[in-house]
C-alpha cells in the first residue's frame, strides 16, 4: 500500500509544480488525474430489486510524454490504483501531417473514444462503447494517421484482444478506420465516418465482430454538441450473430465560467425484440481552469422486451464525482 501512496503523492506534486521540464535534451510533459465518487443506485429488473451506496476510486493515473527528437516521442499512461500501464507507445510524426504509432493505445473508434479521460464531461461512456470492438477500447498494434486543418484520418491494425494480453489469441488481425471532416465554411461543425472489422473469441471459435457508424459534432463559444449512430453485428455466447443499432446525442455548455450542465440521451435497439434507453443529466462546478471538477449527475436507464421479461425494468443512479486534473 505504501508504494501506491508514494506514487500518488509524487503525481500530485509534479502536476502542481511543473507541467513541462527539460530532461536529457528532450521535452518531457506530464499530467495526471485523480477521480473519486459517491454513488447511490437502485435497479428493478425481472421482478428483482437491488440497491446500494458505495464510494469508488474511479481513476488515479499519471501520463508522461517524452519528446526524443522533433519527429519522435514516447508516451506512457499509468493506472496507479491498479499498478499497471494503460498506454505504452512510440509515435513518429512528420511536418506533412502523417504520423505512425506503435504499441498499446486507445484505438480510434469514434469521436467519443478520442476524448481524453480528463476531458470527458460525463463519468461513463455511452451505450455505443459496448460494441466498439471486442475487449475494450485499448489494444496492441499500429495506427497510421493523417491530419490537416479540415481532415483527420486514422487507420489501425490491432490484435483485437484488448490492452492486457501480451500475445495474440488468434491468427487474424482486426482493422479500424475513421475519418473526421471539419469543412471551413461550416463554422465549428464537423462530421465523421468510421468502421471496425475484427474477430471475437467465443467458445474457442473466432467469430466476426463488425460495426460502422457516423458522427456529427459542433463546438463554438462554450457550447458543445455531439451525436453518433452505430450499427454493429456481434457474436453471442451461443455463437449466433446479433444486431445492435444504437445512438446518442449529448450537449454541454458553460455558464458563468464555473458551471457546466450536460445532458445525454441514448438508445440501443436489439434485433431480438429488446431495447435499452437512457438519459443522463449532470451539473459540473469547474474551478482553477479545469483542474478541479465536482460533478453531480443523475442517470436513468430503462430496458424492455416482450420475449425476455427477465431483462425488463429500470435503474436510477445519483452520483457525485470529484475530479482533480494535475
Amino acid at each position: 500500500m505504501r508504494p501506491r501512496i508514494l506514487l500518488v503523492v509524487l503525481c500530485v506534486c509534479v502536476g502542481f509544480l511543473q507541467a513541462e521540464v527539460r530532461m536529457a535534451g528532450g521535452l518531457v510533459s506530464m499530467e495526471g488525474m485523480v477521480a473519486g465518487s459517491a454513488r447511490w443506485y437502485e435497479s428493478r429488473y425481472g421482478g428483482f430489486s437491488e440497491g446500494n451506496f458505495d464510494l469508488l476510486l474511479r481513476s488515479a493515473s499519471i501520463g508522461m510524454t517524452v519528446g526524443a527528437t522533433e519527429w519522435l516521442e514516447f508516451r506512457g499512461y499509468f493506472d496507479l490504483a491498479n499498478m499497471h500501464a494503460l498506454d505504452l507507445y512510440a509515435r513518429a510524426g512528420w511536418s506533412n501531417g502523417l504520423s505512425l504509432t506503435a504499441g498499446r493505445f486507445v484505438v480510434p473508434l469514434s469521436h467519443e473514444s478520442g476524448v481524453l479521460e480528463f476531458e470527458r464531461r460525463l463519468a461513463d461512456y455511452s451505450l455505443l462503447s459496448r460494441f466498439w470492438k471486442p475487449s475494450g477500447a485499448r489494444d496492441i498494434g499500429v495506427v497510421v494517421s493523417y491530419r490537416r486543418e479540415w481532415l483527420d484520418i486514422w487507420g489501425s491494425v490491432v490484435n483485437g484482444n484488448g490492452w492486457w494480453p501480451t500475445s495474440d489469441e488468434n491468427r487474424q488481425k482486426d482493422f479500424a478506420l475513421r475519418a473526421a471532416f471539419r469543412p471551413g465554411f461550416a463554422g465549428g461543425i464537423g462530421f465523421g465516418l468510421r468502421g471496425y472489422y475484427g474477430y471475437n473469441r467465443v467458445n474457442d471459435q473466432d467469430l466476426l465482430h463488425r460495426q460502422f457508424g457516423g458522427e456529427l459534432f459542433w463546438k463554438d463559444s462554450g457550447v458543445e454538441l455531439t451525436a453518433e449512430v452505430q450499427h454493429a453485428v456481434v457474436p453471442g455466447t451461443d455463437a449466433r450473430y446479433y444486431k445492435r443499432n444504437s445512438g446518442y446525442i449529448q450537449g454541454t455548455c458553460r455558464l458563468a465560467r464555473v458551471l457546466e450542465p450536460t445532458l445525454r440521451l441514448e438508445l440501443e435497439l436489439q434485433a431480438e425484440d429488446r431495447y435499452e434507453a437512457g438519459a443522463t443529466a449532470a451539473l459540473a462546478f469547474v474551478v482553477r481552469e479545469e483542474r478541479l471538477r465536482a460533478v453531480l449527475s443523475y442517470d436513468y436507464v430503462k430496458k424492455d422486451s416482450k420475449l425476455y421479461p427477465s431483462v425488463k425494468g429500470d435503474k436510477h443512479e445519483v452520483m457525485l464525482e470529484l475530479r482533480a486534473n494535475l
